[in-house]
This record gives C-alpha cells, sequence and structure tokens, in this order.
C-alpha cells in the first residue's frame, strides 16, 4: 500500500528505506526528462535554458497540485520526496 516505504503514521523503520528512496528519486527525475523530452518534441528543436525551467516549476506545480488533494499517506510522502528531487533542478531565485 506505501510503495516507498513503510506507513508513515507506524513507528517501526524500513530496513530499506534508502534504496526505496533511491527508486523515488529515479521515478521523479524519470517523470521530468518523459517532460522535457516531450516538449522538446513538440517544438521540435532544443530547448533553451527558460524552457526547460519552466517545465521544471510546471512539474513542481503539478506535484504541489496533487499533494493538496485529500490526505492519503502513502501520495502525501511520494510528493514530498519528488518535490524535493525536483527543487533540486529548479532556476535559483
Amino acid at each position: 500500500m506505501f510503495p516507498y516505504g513503510k506507513d508513515p503514521r507506524s513507528a517501526e523503520t524500513n530496513d530499506d528505506g534508502a534504496e526505496n528512496k533511491e527508486h523515488a528519486r529515479k521515478d521523479a527525475l524519470s517523470l521530468l526528462l518523459s517532460a522535457l523530452k516531450a516538449k522538446a518534441k513538440d517544438k521540435r528543436e532544443d530547448l533553451t535554458e527558460e524552457e526547460e525551467d519552466a517545465i521544471i516549476l510546471k512539474e513542481i506545480k503539478q506535484v504541489k497540485k496533487h499533494w493538496r488533494a485529500p490526505p492519503i499517506w502513502d501520495i502525501i510522502e511520494e510528493c514530498e520526496f519528488k518535490l524535493k528531487v525536483l527543487s533540486e533542478f529548479a532556476p535559483k531565485a
């Protein structure tokens, strides 16, 4: 039921938490890469840095929107982690 570890409400720890986080990181980056590739394909040329930044920010916005949905613990945990990963690539203000 909780794809990236145990129920966050549980006091128990997950022995392969690092492995789960690495898998979640790969999922978030795969999502971002897919969005970047799709936009470049639609445009039929390489994206500018500004366009890449806009796509990253759009992905962050979508994750935040999903995060604010009714509290389902596994979704909240997944969204928090995706935000952390995607924010690493967001333009610095």
